[in-house]
């Protein structure tokens, strides 16, 4: 597939900043389009339906009940509830999926309601009133990524965007929420976190400092006050901020009158402070460095001397304190939970564990397969609700399965990784069973038979034979770099690999412009103990991160934005056949019947490639955006699964998919259509030698025949039929997808209607 996720965290801003830049918004250093400028980031698609998700994985939030009874972990796309009564003990209450990445978490205890923000899909609401059994009850989407912050009082929802301002809803109806209120907080500055205390937002805005908005009239919020030093997190309480940052440690702020900030008291702290709160006479610090880092316990019962009573080591970005209870959440780590009954020495009581970071997905049957903090298992019988059955601690990214036996690897640049073995006869007890050491980086995977193809990047593909999984052995290595080695002949830098019957198929997008090793490999593997070099195909024009090879075409997912057909019919000679641009990296691709499906990053989510005539594939179809980054993707029967990073993984259904084997069987030397997609006439022409016996019929997606044509224009050579879009009682077809059908049954083709 792959991209290289050395730190999840660095992985995950950096995507971020991608897609800021490709929307003409600079998340990180930059001027902000106004509000009135922006666009409302919403959903948008065609012939593919969102169905449901897992959506688990890193930590970005975390709140807290007032009595420290419960602890609102925001884990990717998705929240855990947990029971810290007993803090040595806790207890997963329930849990539920977003659809969208969740940085910002509210709980109104006056509504029982949980207010969260979710990346592109802007805000919901969920009603835990049965906190066993939590119910999404309304949501919106809002101008701008919602990442600084969420609070509710009343009927108003606060919502605070990184860079479109302040927005406010009013959600007495929460299934339709309105915005009535709109104030622009810096049209430079970026804000990442805030806090509300009273009539007040606190929004902090790093190197911007911090302002303080006046909501007092929710439908006509202003800024009241400013404070000009870096602030990275703010908390405040009787009428003090407690503001954190890397350059002075903790400062103490009178905001008794905003107009008037004064500062008040200096505490010193080591490293990066990050995010801050306050439990009674303690602030407690979370303090984002591997070096010196953790919890920092400050005293501030004298707020003109706030001092620095201990420091819990760890690394911390994210924290929630409540009762005697103190959370705290970071990096790829699990969610430590602290005994903070003598506030100034705070202890250890648990650790909970949570998913990170989801690369690649597999579907095999009723269930899929992933790696994510451990092999995952999950029953996707009902498409609306995934449920993970399965679990084994192991650490890896990518799965693939034959039979009740499960190959698994990490996708890792580091060395020493293992090839991993695994029972699963019972999906609900993955068994590991052993496993293959391999010395070099391991980032893609195939199986044949009882043999494990894994690409090793510079050193190649390495072949495992399984037969006896408790002790696989390597049988062979090929195109693995070698001192003296030739590259683009006795080495390559295979990114990603998939079979099709006796070949296998290596992409190498070039990684080094001094080596001449970019291409599409094409190995003879009928002795697959014996891997032969048939064909380098420099030409390739893609940066291919991934492939799928079926029949005689190989469709390159191209990490700069498009997919690339190959045509491999002779194996010596390939062609290339066609090209289409798509909005973002491809980062992986499943062909199944006439189109590819492409995991297309930030910008593009999920995209359908119509590669029925290979000289001249189109999008068919899109959901755009996921609940983060698409990285990989399956489709098994008219499902596509895809892996969402740190937001788990999404199920998607398209009408693109029939289930006819017809649609294999397209005669692209017979017919062709113009234009495709169209908007009001199509023109359908075949060629005159191949009888289409007179009429054609026009069919819907699920096979209704809706309307005949007979021929127009019989000219030498061809015929000609022209569709205005109507069936055959005159009324205008919906925008989608059409197939038309000679009455020989011998001729077949796909048209889309745009609009």
């Amino acid at each position: 597939m792959k991209k290289f996720y050395f730190l999840i965290y660095f992985g995950l801003l950096i995507g971020a900043y991608a897609f800021s830049q490709s929307q003409g918004v600079h998340l990180f250093n930059d001027k902000q389009p106004l509000s009135l400028n922006s666009t409302r980031i919403d959903f948008d698609s065609l012939n593919i339906e969102y169905k449901s998700s897992w959506g688990f994985g890193q930590s970005f939030s975390i709140a807290s009940d007032g009595t420290g009874t419960y602890k609102f972990i925001g884990s990717g796309a998705g929240v855990i509830i947990l029971d810290v009564s007993n803090p040595e003990n806790p207890v997963k209450v329930s849990e539920f999926s977003t659809r969208g990445l969740v940085d910002q978490i509210f709980y109104d205890e006056n509504s029982n309601r949980l207010y969260v923000t979710a990346y592109f899909a802007g805000f919901e609401i969920w009603d835990i009133s049965n906190i066993e059994s939590p119910m999404k009850i309304g949501g919106s989407a809002v101008d701008g990524l919602p990442r600084g912050g969420i609070y509710a009082e009343g009927d108003f929802v606060y919502i605070v965007t990184v860079a479109d301002g302040l927005q406010v809803f009013n959600v007495s109806t929460p299934s339709m929420p309105v915005n009535v209120g709109y104030c622009l907080i810096d049209p430079v500055n970026l804000c990442w976190t805030s806090h509300k205390s009273g009539n007040y937002i606190y929004a902090a805005l790093y190197e911007g400092g911090m302002v303080i908005i006046d909501i007092s009239n929710p439908a006509n919020p202003y800024i009241t006050g400013a404070y000009y030093d870096v602030v990275y997190g703010v908390s405040v309480i009787n009428e003090m901020a407690i503001v954190v940052s890397y350059s002075y440690g903790l400062n103490i702020l009178d905001v008794s009158d905003p107009t008037n900030i004064v500062l008040k008291g200096t505490c010193l702290l080591p490293e990066f402070p990050y995010r801050v709160a306050v439990n009674g006479d303690y602030a407690y610090v979370a303090n984002a460095s591997s070096n010196g880092g953790g919890i920092n316990v400050v005293n501030i019962t004298d707020i003109t001397q706030p001092a620095l009573i201990t420091t819990y080591q760890g690394y911390a970005e994210y924290l929630a304190s409540g009762g005697n209870v103190l959370a705290f959440t970071g990096g790829s780590y699990p969610c430590t939970i602290l005994n903070i009954s003598t506030p100034a020495a705070p202890t250890f009581a648990s650790s909970y564990s949570m998913p990170v970071f989801t690369s690649d997905i597999h579907v095999a049957g009723n269930f899929a397969y992933t790696g994510n903090n451990g092999l995952r298992v999950f029953d996707i019988s009902d498409q609306n609700n995934p449920i993970q059955v399965g679990y084994n601690p192991i650490d890896g990214s990518i799965v693939r399965t034959t039979g009740n036996k499960a190959v698994y690897i990490r996708e890792s640049m580091t060395s020493n990784n293992p090839v991993m073995m695994i029972d699963i006869a019972d999906p609900t007890n993955p068994i590991f069973l052993g496993q293959y050491n391999s010395p070099v980086m391991t980032n893609d995977l195939e199986i044949k038979d009882h043999y494990a193809v894994v690409s090793c990047w510079w050193d190649g593909i390495r072949i495992i034979d399984f037969t006896n999984p408790a002790n696989p052995v390597l049988v062979a290595h090929k195109m693995g770099w070698t001192s003296g080695g030739t590259a683009g002949v006795t080495y390559c830098y295979s990114q990603a690999i998939d079979i099709e019957g006796n070949y296998l198929y290596i992409i190498d997008y070039g990684p080094f412009g001094e080596e001449d090793t970019k291409g599409l490999y094409i190995l003879d593997i009928s002795d697959i103990t014996n891997p032969v070099l048939i064909k380098r195909f420099a030409e390739l024009q893609s940066y291919g991160y991934d492939l799928d090879a079926v029949g005689d075409y190989v469709y390159i997912a191209d990490n700069f934005g498009g997919v690339e057909v190959i045509d491999v019919t002779d194996k010596n000679n390939p062609i290339i056949r066609g090209y289409v641009t798509l909005p973002d990296g491809a980062n992986s691709i499943r062909v199944k019947e006439d189109n590819a499906f492409v995991a297309d990053y930030i910008n593009g989510g999920v995209q359908a490639v119509d590669v029925s005539d290979p000289s001249n594939p189109f999008i068919s179809g899109y959901y755009r955006r996921t609940g983060c980054f698409a990285l990989g993707v399956d489709v098994s029967g008219k499902n596509i699964y895809v892996a969402d990073g740190a937001a788990g993984f999404q199920i998607y259904h398209t009408s693109l998919i029939t289930g006819s084997k017809a649609l294999t069987q397209y005669k692209t030397d017979y017919t062709r259509s113009y234009p495709n997609p169209f908007n009001d006439n199509v023109t359908i022409v075949i060629k005159k030698s191949f009888n289409p016996g007179l009429n054609l019929t026009i069919h819907d997606a699920s096979g209704h025949k809706i309307a005949t044509l007979l021929p127009e224009e019989l000219l030498e050579g061809e015929t000609k039929y022209r569709w205005n879009g109507r069936t055959s009682m005159g009324n205008q077809v919906k925008p989608g997808i059409y197939f038309y059908y000679s009455a020989t049954g011998d001729i077949y083709g796909k048209i889309i209607k745009a609009k």
